[in-house]
């Protein structure tokens, strides 16, 4: 078997190590990567202690598999953010793209929650104190690389510019560019229509700009967001 190589950042940078199928790892300071010279086996296993940033070269028959202290993070080929050293007994995971699979180190097979998958734009957080894994919504959630690849045969290049815009519309279209769900509590709501640029802004501040305009209000559920308002009487 290779011995495994050890890379600490000592620095107050971050740092990134390319590993032997090309993945490459964005280390943070005062984290460690445990890796192999070469992935020898049916998966590529790594270990951290910290936090870093991930993106990892697609391989479908060999997964590839992060250690941490207290959960277990399992991909075939997707970028996404580890932060397993957190104080408060606390590790998260935040995915950029494709699907994410985190168990617990104390998965037990008859355990229901033992195992979440995670998308672009959702956080899980494993907090040590109740051995407990929650889904949420990433603090900034970004377009999705899917949503304007040039690969992408149908592919309408997202203004948000709109001109009398009904909400139902701009939401199917916030919908499917962040990968997030939009759920509008008060159907009245769906009469509204807006007019405005809502282009530059990030997800929540669009939605702010909406709700100034139209009177809602959203907030965030798990990894959906909930539209609430009275309704408009155009």
């Amino acid at each position: 078997a290779t011995s495994d190589l050890e890379f600490h950042n000592l620095s107050d940078t971050i740092q990134q190590v390319i590993l032997a199928d090309n993945s490459v790892v964005t280390v943070y300071p005062n984290s460690t990567l445990t890796y192999p010279a070469q992935f020898a086996d049916d998966t590529r296993k790594v270990s951290l202690i910290g936090k870093a940033f991930f993106d990892i070269a697609k391989d479908t028959i060999h997964p590839f598999i992060v250690n941490s202290e207290n959960i277990v993070i399992r991909v075939l080929g997707t970028s996404f953010l580890i932060n397993a050293d957190s104080p408060l007994g606390v590790a998260e995971v935040e995915v950029r793209t494709g699907r994410v699979e985190v168990l617990k180190k104390t998965f037990k097979a008859d355990d229901k929650g033992n195992t979440v998958v995670v998308t672009p734009n959702q956080k899980v957080v494993y907090t040590v104190k109740d051995d407990n894994l929650t889904k949420t919504l990433v603090d900034a959630p970004m377009q999705l690389i899917e949503a304007y690849s040039p690969r992408m045969k149908d592919l309408t290049p997202h203004t948000f510019i709109y001109k009398g815009q009904r909400l139902t519309a701009i939401f199917a279209e916030l919908e499917k560019v962040y990968g997030i769900q939009i759920i509008v509590a008060n159907k009245a709501v769906e009469s509204c229509v807006f007019t405005g640029n809502l282009a530059g802004e990030d997800l929540f501040t669009k939605l702010q700009i909406l709700g100034v305009a139209t009177q809602t209000s959203y907030k965030t559920q798990g990894t959906d967001i909930i539209i609430d308002g009275k309704g408009c009487s155009n």
